[in-house]
């Protein structure tokens, strides 16, 4: 089902039976970029016919290698050009038919669609090595980026990272975070810094997420 997030921006919802991140799609008067490709055709169907209306090109940023981001990435027309992580692209199928364009920890790309551009960022993350967030105007797409992970069946954790992902929070400008999940939530920049905080200091609890995320 398509819904409307903000001028500009469109998303399909997902569906967490299948672990089905929403999809967005940020359309401006010269091009669109679509975030994720998820792991579900219909819905990577319904959010490409949004990213092709007007003509415009478009391209896609892959937030991180999870399959339920990444699955569908062969279903999409050919040439269109990707942008992900060099982490995120070795998971990626052997020939697919488009350009892959890197963006390398600590950098970033610039993305012009029309009105604004998308800045896509390298950004630290807990949840998954390579992980890439996308700033448009205030709103902030950082995927699963601010989730926890599974090793040895406890949540990861790495106070360094964490620490990382305070600072590199707190010098971006943005209104809100828009978590890629439908059972997350958009957490505004001052709850996103609070949670980062207790992140820090406490590490990973079900409480915590349960409370931010």
């Amino acid at each position: 089902m398509v819904k409307t997030f903000a001028s500009g921006i469109r998303y399909v919802a997902g569906e967490e039976s299948f672990f089905c991140p929403n999809l967005y799609v940020i359309s401006g008067s010269g091009g669109s970029l679509l975030i994720d490709v998820t792991n579900q055709s219909s819905h990577l169907e319904e959010a490409l016919s949004i990213a092709e209306r007007g003509g415009h090109p478009f391209s896609v940023a892959l937030t991180h290698f999870h399959a339920d981001h990444i699955s569908a990435v062969a279903s999409l027309p050919k040439g269109v050009r990707l942008y992900c992580s060099k982490n995120t692209a070795r998971h990626l199928p052997k020939g697919l038919p488009n350009p892959i364009t890197i963006v390398s920890s600590g950098a970033e790309a610039i993305l012009p669609l029309g009105e604004a551009a998308a800045k896509l960022m390298a950004a630290p993350s807990l949840h998954s090595k390579g992980s890439m967030d996308i700033l448009y105007e205030k709103t902030l797409f950082v995927g699963d980026a601010l989730g926890s992970r599974e090793k040895n069946g406890v949540a990861y954790y790495n106070r360094e990272i964490a620490v990382e992902m305070e600072k590199f929070y707190r010098g971006l400008e943005f209104r809100e975070a828009v978590q890629a999940h439908p059972r997350t939530r958009a957490l505004k920049k001052d709850e996103l810094m609070v949670y980062l905080h207790e992140l820090v200091k406490y590490g990973f609890s079900e409480a915590l997420e349960e409370k931010y995320l």
